[in-house]
Formats: structure tokens, sequence, C-alpha cells
């Protein structure tokens, strides 16, 4: 298997709520990330999982360094949830919220201010709500694709895979598999190498199957 690098993890800005009696905290093992990322609620969890396998996403880091913000005339802190890097180059600054939440008019200008520093950054600011983390079946389909995160493939199929991507005209699980020759019961290995990003599935139109379709790596 080919081997990769993985980016340098800076601490968070701020401590973690590893314990807390009232709401729900916790850590998802990263693999993109090289290690374990704390979340403090379960849509946060959510977030994660989908950040974990969208392949237009590089890096994600929770609670990078925070950003200061102009608001009725105070200079006030903001902590973003996550900054996410993106294969295109972009920074967003990620705030994960339910959407009640996000529509308070205290938040509306909160964010609106952040928005703007983000701007001037060169980076740009998103709310990130229920409806967009939960939205299926992207989330079911992220789930799913994590249960391969540990199967290893076996003898040369990842480059094979390469291959066949690269020089054939290819658009389901299932034809990729033909051009391979890769018998049902090794599906779980194209699955994994997904997760990795060697080829890339469709997770947004349709439940994740050997129908689903099939891309090339993005760069």
């Amino acid at each position: 298997m080919l081997k990769r690098q993985f980016p340098c993890r800076p601490e968070p800005s701020r401590p973690i709520v590893t314990r807390a009696p009232h709401r729900p905290v916790g850590r998802f093992v990263s693999d993109k990330m090289h290690g374990p990322l704390e979340w403090e609620s379960f849509l946060e969890w959510d977030h994660f999982r989908v950040l974990e396998t969208d392949n237009y996403v590089k890096e994600y880091h929770p609670q990078p360094p925070p950003i200061d913000y102009p608001l009725d005339g105070q200079t006030r802190s903001y902590t973003a949830d996550a900054l996410v890097h993106r294969r295109d180059g972009r920074r967003v600054y990620v705030e994960v919220k339910y959407e009640e939440d996000a529509k308070r008019l205290d938040n509306v200008a909160k964010f609106e201010a952040i928005d703007s520093v983000c701007r001037k950054l060169g980076a740009d600011f998103h709310v990130a709500t229920e409806k967009e983390i939960r939205r299926q079946p992207r989330l079911s389909n992220a789930k799913e694709l994590l249960r391969y995160r540990r199967v290893e493939s076996k003898g040369r199929l990842e480059l094979d895979v390469m291959e066949a991507v690269t020089t054939q005209r290819l658009v389901t699980v299932r034809d990729l598999m033909g051009a391979i020759r890769l018998p049902d019961s090794r599906l779980g290995e194209l699955y994994a190498l997904a997760l990795r990003g060697d080829i890339n599935i469709d997770l947004e139109t349709a439940p994740l199957s050997p129908d689903s379709k099939v891309f090339r790596p993005y760069a």
C-alpha cells in the first residue's frame, strides 16, 4: 500500500470539554487527521463524519486559533468549531449550529461580522446546521463508509484501481469491480480505498451500493 503523509495537527485553541454531566461529549478517531478529535455535541460528531468522508476536504481542525471581530463597538473573540482546508485551496471557518439557534437575531449579527473578517483574511465563513450535516443519504453513507476504515486491500488492488479509473470509462462501483475482476466478497476493500481518496464514490444522491457512481480521485 502506498504511504501517505498526514498533516501536523495543531492543538485546539481552547480546552475541549471531555466530561460534561448535562451534554454529550466524546472523541472521533480521524484517519484524515491522524488521531482523535474531540466533539462537544452529537451534531459536531456527525459533522466530523461528513468531513472525514468528503474527499474535497484535505484537512479539518477543530477549535482553530481564535479571530477577533468588531460588534456593537467592541472587539470580540471567536473560535470556530472547525477550520476546513479544501483541495481547491479554500479555507473555511465553520460554525456548527442548530438552525433554530443560527436564526437568532444576536447570532445573525455576530455571524455577519465574523463573515466580514474572514473574507478580509482570505477565508470563507459557513454556518453548518443540522439540515446540511444530517442530509440524507449523505450522512448515512458516511457512517456506512466509515465501517470499512480498517479494511486493508490485498495484493495490488490499489494499483489496479488507480489504473482502471484513469484508463477506462467507468460509471459505477460495479463497473470498476468488473474491470479489475474483483469478487463481491472484496467490495469492502474498494470502500476502504474510497475513504483514503484513491477513488471517489457518489455519497450524495443514493444509498451506498455497487450501483453507486464512481469517479476519478481528486488531485
